[in-house]
């Protein structure tokens, strides 16, 4: 298997993974490899209907292209929009002093 990055530039590398999301042959130069958490399912022991999930200690590894990295820390509308609402709401006592100050 070929590597897919290096193959639309025109060389031939091969590929020494694919990737977790997408599947694409990676080679080691357009491999990104980071952790990932796994979780496992616990149940109570006298309620076997009361499940929980929990985060195991070790994560596993996995393999990502550059495109499905990008996509999988990318971060949602609201939590960028929340965030700048909380900073300018921050920013708004400073302007007052500062105005006062003039």
């Amino acid at each position: 298997m070929l590597c897919y990055e290096c193959a639309i530039q025109g060389v031939r590398r091969e590929a020494v993974g694919m990737c977790h999301h997408c599947s694409a042959g990676l080679c080691t130069e357009h491999a990104r490899v980071e952790s990932s958490p796994l979780k496992a399912e616990r149940r109570n022991k006298t309620f076997g209907s009361v499940r929980w999930e929990v985060e195991l200690a070790k994560p596993a590894r996995q393999m990502l292209c550059a495109v499905c990295q990008s996509a999988l820390h990318q971060e949602d509308a609201d939590s960028a929009l929340g965030r700048a609402v909380n900073e300018r709401a921050s920013l708004r006592p400073e302007t007052r002093l500062e105005r006062s100050a003039a």
